[in-house]
């Protein structure tokens, strides 16, 4: 027997469920998570030549190479700060350059536009 539902009464097992209320809650399943799709003309074909060829390069069809682009550019990247820093103090470190002094920095500076 089905669980009382909330409010009490008892809700019909699914078989009961007449067939025109089960395809409703599927269309409004289907509407709830749809996506849009977008038709794309006038696409210049060294331009879908180079989009198949990322594609087949990161394993992806054309419609997902074409989705990863877009996402990207319109998401921001997440950046993971603590690893960022890690990644300059160890390129500082190998550089060996200590604590330079403005004048210092001034001179190296100009020097290299000599």
């Amino acid at each position: 027997m089905a669980a009382p539902a909330a409010g009490g009464e008892r809700r019909r097992p699914l078989w009961l469920v007449p067939l025109s209320d089960i395809n409703m809650i599927l269309l409004s399943y289907h509407s709830a998570f749809a996506m849009a799709d977008i038709a794309l003309r006038g696409l210049p074909d060294d331009i879908h030549r180079a989009l198949k060829d990322a594609a087949r390069r990161n394993h992806r069809s054309l419609n997902g190479e074409i989705l990863a682009r877009l996402e990207a550019s319109v998401r921001p990247p997440v950046r993971d700060v603590d690893a960022l820093l890690k990644r300059i103090r160890t390129r500082s470190s190998r550089l060996e350059l200590g604590c330079l002094q403005e004048d210092e920095l001034r001179t190296l500076r100009d020097d290299g536009r000599a």
